[in-house]
C-alpha cells in the first residue's frame, strides 16, 4: 500500500503565513523562518505546543524578569539599578505565588526558581548600576509596541523592553537608545 502524499496548498499556506496580504511577525519569528522555515511553521503556522504549559517554562520567568525590570524603571527612572534584594522579592513574590497555587506540587522547585531568578537579577542590577553611572541616556518608556514594514510583504512587530533617551545637543537632536533585555 502506496502512502499518501503530503503537500499544503497555497491557500491554507497563505491563511497561516500572511495578514493582510504581508507576512507579519516577531524578530524572533522572522529569524527562525531564516534559520529553519520548518521549525517556523510548527512553531508559528500551526502553532504546536503553544498550549502546553508547565510551572517553571522559559517564558513564564522571562515575563516575570522583565515585570520586575519594568517595574523597577517605572518606580525609579535613572537610578532603577539601585533596587536591592529585598524589593525584587517583593515584587516577584505575587508572580511565583500564583505559581504556586496553579502547581502545588512542585512547590519547592518554584521557591528554588524564584531564589535562582532573585540572584541572577541581583547581578544584573548591579552590571545595570555601573553602566547607567558612565552614560547620560534617561529611560524614556518601557515595554513599546511597534510594528513596521521593512520591506514590500514583510511587517515585523513586537515589544521594544525599553526606549531611552539622550538630552538633545547642540544642533537640536536628542539620541534615543533601545534596550532588549535579553
Amino acid at each position: 500500500v502506496k502512502e499518501p502524499e503530503h503537500h499544503l496548498d497555497s491557500d491554507l499556506m497563505h491563511s497561516l503565513i500572511l495578514r493582510d496580504g504581508k507576512i507579519c511577525g516577531s524578530v524572533s519569528s522572522i529569524e527562525r523562518w531564516f534559520n529553519c522555515p520548518y521549525s517556523w511553521f510548527l512553531a508559528y503556522g500551526i502553532r504546536l505546543g503553544q498550549n502546553e504549559r508547565t510551572a517553571l517554562d522559559p517564558r513564564s520567568i522571562g515575563t516575570i524578569a522583565h515585570a520586575v525590570l519594568e517595574q523597577s524603571v517605572q518606580t525609579y527612572g535613572k537610578q532603577y539599578a539601585t533596587l536591592g534584594k529585598t524589593s525584587i522579592r517583593t515584587w516577584m513574590e505575587p508572580f511565583f505565588d500564583t505559581l504556586k497555587g496553579m502547581y502545588p506540587n512542585r512547590s519547592g522547585m518554584i521557591s528554588l526558581t524564584m531564589d535562582r531568578l532573585t540572584l541572577a537579577l541581583e547581578q544584573a542590577f548591579l552590571f545595570l548600576e555601573a553602566y547607567e553611572r558612565h552614560t547620560s541616556f534617561q529611560p524614556a518608556f518601557t515595554e513599546r509596541h511597534f510594528e513596521e514594514e521593512i520591506v514590500d510583504g514583510v511587517k515585523l512587530r513586537g515589544i521594544f523592553d525599553r526606549i531611552d533617551t539622550e538630552p538633545q545637543g547642540a544642533e537640536g537632536e536628542g539620541l534615543v537608545r533601545i534596550i532588549d533585555y535579553k
